[in-house]
């Protein structure tokens, strides 16, 4: 539809009127605005007329929007006298009274407006005379159009929405897969780190603990959490490392009252550490390249040897006391047990010093590198670069005897009784002299390089040797065989020293470090008992210790406390198995005797004895356990059955059947409805309901019998130890194995899970002990090792720091501490507290390539 408006559709004409007129013939309706103003204008007034002259009158439609209008019925025509809004050109243009729209209350914009509902039914009478049609049509119409245009929008809108989501899908969609090719690149990158920090950790340590942290760092997988355990496992025996030399160390020293400890290193500098804390005290500067160094036995002076100087210091007030000059380069220092003599050996011989006098006693001719007082100060032994090692007079200087041996320029310690004597051949072997017998009495091989210097613990049973193969050996010298290789430093250790009471040692070598060592074992024996150590448990608080076996027929209770030790009689045999109820109030005992006794723990007293055979002596296996609850006792029983007991009256209950021959190992679950089961003459595991006590699977694995049985805290994992040499842990829902452990070259004997089931504690019929990280399936560091017989049981302490073992040679043995309770953020920050360096740019490219360098440690 066409609308004229002769404001807005007429243009600049000379004939103004004549257009008007043109415009007015071709309309159909006349719409008329109708107001005082329209009724004053010439324009309006012909117009209308024309109108009225060439079309019918019923075609005008009236819009009042200003004045009055006024129809007279009697007339049929306005009343002319009243009516202000047309013009008098339409005076009885119309027969009847027309209908008018009123739009006098539309005065604003908004009143103007189509969202407004009374405009919008003005506009609609106003629209259906144009259109022809009824205003209800047109209504329903402009509904319709409405609501098309409703629908065409919210189609539109529903576009829009779905390329909106499809964009935000695919959007997340790449983020997401950005975000997983990150994660499997920081999975895939930890877990190369991870293999290199093992790989490092036997032979470069420091930059094995590093890589360990890097690799957790990255992602905390599996595989970084492993490194990190055998990082700890590693370094357990390192109490901390000593920095702050620029140049290799050459000799480490402790004072008599074992507070400090010194070191000389090649940079011409003595730095005073206090060994409680690691602290350096002070630092001397020598102005030369420092050779050896040595505490006098009281402790008052230090003596620092350089080339051809021998400077005393006051290690208290940090200043020089006295200086000696000597010939040639000094190779060695030491002072006899009273501090009067001070020998220093060169490459022109060694001088004895005396010290009150500040005078040489005596020289000894021939280029020394090893010399050592006698535990009396009577003798000194000497060894040269070239010829035998000497024994001389200390105080005449006189030789006493000359030693089958040649140490080539080797070191050389006396025991501290006096007997033995220390030193090296061919370099990298270390020999043992009588000195009564004068021969040597053991070789004691195992560096690869040569060993640079020995010290005897102050006891004399243990031999320390420093080596540049880069470690450090500790000999037992009762049996002549090493005891541990200990590995720390990056490069030769050059010097070793004993703490006078024997339990820290020092060591330094030309990584510019020193470390202090923890000397202790990591295990001790708590307690003997009769032939043999068969069985042993922690009760659940951890405080209590029992532990039984043959030839002694007793149940032991220890306090771990306090180490008090009570025994409980009452077997008539060996005792087999040992097992505690879940609140440690109960404790039970299974014998030879064919009984099984319950003990009130804190009493001291038997409660009960229960027959678990009648008749004949039989083989019928050794197993105990209480369910979680407490209310059952589980034990095995005659003719290879498992007899269930209540608790509350020490009565049988059930007998379960199914085993062919001994039950050797009993678990229950820990929500108290499954019983496992295993037997030496089954290669299965039996799975048993403890409500319907019936059997209700077996787990098939094990090639031979099954020794022993534990489950996990999740109760959802299993682990049993066989004659097979292995150890299987199970997937107890699905009946599938999930790992089958191989490390022992004979029975395993024992298994068990720690307090939160990430690892497991596996004995063997070899003596072995290893620690296993259930999800790599691997061992956490070398085994343990100490017993000398086979190992029966252990048990973990409920912290997770200990295992105690019961073992043939008849000892109960405590091993820690250990990593396995220990939250991974304390074993992180005691790995950082140990390492004093960042990984090298050239580690960093060269172990995490296109990852940002970073610290690896927080601090």
């Amino acid at each position: 539809m066409r609308i004229f408006r002769d404001e807005a559709s007429l243009s600049a004409d000379p004939a103004l009127w004549t257009s008007i007129v043109r415009a007015l013939d071709r309309s159909r309706h006349f719409l008329l605005l109708a107001s005082p103003q329209a009724a004053a204008s010439r324009w309006v007034a012909r117009e209308a007329a024309h109108w009225c002259e060439t079309k019918p009158s019923d075609r005008i439609l009236i819009a009042l929007t200003d004045g009055e209008l006024h129809w007279d019925d009697v007339r049929s025509d306005f009343d002319w006298k009243r009516t202000t809004a047309l013009p008098e050109t339409l005076r009885g243009a119309f027969s009847e009274e027309p209908r008018f729209v009123d739009l006098r209350w539309a005065r604003t914009e908004e009143h103007l407006s189509l969202s407004h509902a009374n405009f919008r039914n003005a506009v609609a009478d106003l629209a259906a005379p144009l259109h022809g049609v009824p205003k209800d049509v047109l209504a329903s119409e402009e509904v319709r159009q409405h609501r098309r245009t409703i629908r065409v929008a919210r189609a539109g809108a529903l576009v829009l929405a779905c390329l909106t989501a499809a964009a935000l899908f695919f959007g997340v969609f790449a983020l997401r897969q950005r975000d997983e090719a990150q994660r499997q690149l920081r999975l895939s990158q930890s877990r190369q780190v991870a293999t290199q920090a093992r790989l490092d950790l036997p032979e470069r340590l420091e930059r094995g603990v590093l890589l360990s942290l890097a690799a957790f760092g990255v992602d905390p997988t599996v595989e970084a959490r492993d490194s990190l355990i055998r990082a700890a496992r590693r370094t357990d025996s390192i109490i901390g490392y000593l920095r702050g030399h620029s140049a290799g160390v050459v000799s480490v020293d402790f004072s008599p009252d074992g507070r400090l400890v010194a070191s000389g290193s090649e940079d011409g500098s003595v730095a005073l550490w206090r060994v409680a804390d690691g602290r350096r005290l002070s630092r001397l500067r020598l102005g030369d390249r420092l050779r050896a160094l040595a505490f006098s036995p009281d402790g008052r002076v230090l003596a620092c040897g350089t080339s051809g100087v021998v400077t005393l210091w006051d290690p208290t007030r940090r200043r020089r006391v006295g200086r000696f000059t000597t010939a040639g380069l000094v190779e060695n220092i030491v002072f006899s047990p009273d501090g009067k003599t001070m020998a220093v050996s060169t490459l022109e011989g060694v001088v004895l010093w005396d010290i009150p006098q500040a005078r040489v006693r005596t020289t000894l001719a021939g280029a020394a590198s090893g010399v050592a007082f006698s535990p009396d100060g009577r003798t000194l032994v000497v060894t040269r670069f070239e010829g035998p090692a000497v024994v001389y007079d200390a105080a005449r200087g006189q030789t006493l005897l000359t030693l089958p041996v040649e140490a080539d320029g080797g070191p050389v310690a006396v025991s501290p009784n006096g007997k033995f004597l220390a030193t090296t051949v061919e370099e990298q072997t270390v020999v043992l002299l009588s000195l009564t017998q004068r021969r040597i009495v053991a070789r004691l091989l195992g560096h690869r390089a040569a060993v640079y210097d020995v010290a005897f613990s102050p006891d004399g049973e243990t031999l320390a040797t420093a080596s540049f193969d880069g470690t450090l050996g500790l000999w037992d010298m009762k049996r002549r065989r090493r005891l541990v290789a200990l590995r720390g430093h990056s490069d030769f250790v050059t010097s070793v020293a004993f703490s006078p009471d024997g339990d820290t040692l020092a060591s330094g070598a030309d990584d510019r470090t020193v470390i202090l060592w923890r000397i202790s074992s990591d295990h001790h024996v708590v307690a003997r008992n009769g032939e043999t150590a068969e069985a042993v448990a922690f009760s659940p608080d951890g405080g209590t210790l029992a532990f039984a076996g043959a030839g002694d027929n007793r149940v032991s209770l220890r306090s771990v406390q306090t180490g008090r030790t009570v025994a409980l009689s009452g077997h008539r045999s060996a005792v087999w198995e040992l097992a505690f109820s879940s609140d440690g109030a109960l404790l039970a005992s299974i014998s030879a005797d064919r009984t099984v006794i319950v003990w009130d723990v804190d009493g001291r007293r038997r409660l009960a004895t229960l027959r678990t055979r009648v008749g004949e002596v039989g083989d019928d296996g050794s197993a105990l356990a209480f369910s979680p609850d407490g209310t059952t006792l589980a034990s095995s029983g005659e003719q290879s059955s498992i007899l269930l007991w209540d608790t509350r009256r020490w009565s049988r209950v059930a007998k379960l059947r199914g085993h062919s021959e001994g039950i050797h190992g009993l678990a229950f679950s820990p929500d108290g409805t499954l019983l496992a089961s295993v037997g030496w003459g089954d290669s299965n595991v039996f799975l048993w309901d403890v409500a319907s006590r019936q059997k209700t699977g077996s787990l098939v694995g094990h090639q031979d019998g099954i020794l022993a049985v534990s489950f996990a805290p999740d109760g959802r994992t299993l682990a049993s130890g066989s004659f097979d040499k292995t150890a299987i842990v199970w997937d107890v829902e699905g009946r599938s194995q999930r790992a089958v452990l191989r490390a022992h070259n004979n029975n395993v004997n024992a298994v068990e899970f720690t307090n939160h089931g990430r690892f497991l504690v596996t004995a063997g019929e070899g003596g072995d002990i290893v620690l296993w990280d259930v999800a790599t399936a691997r061992p956490l560091a070398e085994p343990l090792r100490g017993h000398q017989g086979p190992v029966y049981d252990v048990t973990v302490s409920p912290d997770g720091t200990s295992v105690v073992s019961a073992g043939g040679d008849a000892t109960v043995r405590l091993w820690a501490p250990l990593p396995l309770g220990t939250d991974i953020d304390v074993v992180r920050a005691r790995l950082c507290g140990l390492v004093g360096r960042r990984l090298t740019e050239l580690e960093w490219r060269q172990f995490l390539p296109g990852r940002q360098e970073e610290a690896v440690c927080n601090t």
